[in-house]
Order: structure tokens, then sequence, then C-alpha cells
């Protein structure tokens, strides 16, 4: 069965579109429930597995052939979990709170490359969040002297929804 979806060309386009959407709204997000990626790809495997399994049932199968599904299969779960779990991540967008807060995290790396990225903690909890360094700050320069000063708002599942962010330079102090 997953031979004959491998075969369809515009599965690929749908898995693309799929990854990046999850992405884009993934980094708006902090504290998703992780069992929800979990719940979701454990009924891809199995529903996947058996329908693999029901398919090629006539044919004799040794371990290895076995083996082979259950990556081929594990790998397709994984896809479908992360294009399942974008309405969720809508929803939870969809229901935020009017309220909107403000916090000031420390900054805890700052990795440029591809794609910059920084790394903050948040309710002691440690995330990473898209950054375009267009001042062109060092790597040690931010760490030291920065906040990223987020304004977000509350959802269900006790997550919250990035609305914005600014990286601050440091004051005497974090409560300012």
């Amino acid at each position: 069965m997953i031979n004959k979806i491998l075969k369809s060309k515009w599965i690929y386009f749908l898995l693309a579109l799929g990854i990046v959407l999850y992405l884009k709204d993934n980094q708006l997000i902090l504290n998703p429930p992780k069992y929800i990626f979990w719940i979701l790809f454990s009924m891809s495997f199995l529903i996947l597995f058996v329908l693999e399994i029901k398919s090629e049932a006539k044919s004799k199968k040794t371990i290895l052939d076995y083996f082979l599904v259950v990556i081929t299969v594990g790998f397709f779960s994984i896809l479908l979990a992360v294009i399942l779990k974008i309405p969720i991540n809508q929803y939870i967008i969809y229901k935020t709170d009017n309220e909107i807060f403000t916090e000031k995290c420390e900054v805890s790396n700052y990795i440029s490359g591809r794609t910059d990225r920084l790394l903050f903690y948040f309710n002691k909890n440690k995330y990473s969040i898209g950054f375009q360094n267009s001042n062109h700050l060092k790597r040690e320069d931010i760490i030291d002297n920065y906040l990223l000063k987020i304004n977000y708002k509350k959802s269900i599942l006790d997550t919250y929804v990035v609305e914005d962010y600014v990286l601050i330079k440091k004051s005497g102090s974090l409560s300012d």
C-alpha cells in the first residue's frame, strides 16, 4: 500500500507543504503538549501497519521484510502525525485569550547559520525561535547583553501563543 502512495508525485508536495506549515505554526506555540504528537503517531502507526500487512499478506515475508515495513511505516507515521497536528496548532492559536502578557526572557544561546535561532528560557523551560540578526550582533554580545521580550497570549492545554518578540538591551534588572 505504501508503495502505491510513493508512486504518486503529489504526495511529496503535500508532505513538504505539511512540514513547512507545521514548523511555521510550531514556533509560535510555547509549551505544546507532547502527548498529542505521540497519540497521533501511535494511531497512524497502528493503522498504517495493519493496512500494510494486510495488503501484502499473500506474499512470503522474511524478518528483514517486516523490519523494513516497520521502518517505512514509522517514517510515514511521523509525517502523518506532523500533518495531523497542523489543525490542532491552528485551534490552539484560535482559542487564545484576548489579554496580552509581556515577559523578558533570558537568552541562553544564539545559533547562526541557514536559519538564525535564539534559545531562551520561558517559565523555566528552554525554547528556540527564529531571529533576524539585522544588526549583525555577535553571539557573545547577544547572550551577555540582551533579553528577549515576548508578547504572548494564554491558550488551551496550558499553552502560550507568541504574538511578537524583540531583542532588547539589558538594563540593571530583569524587572524593568
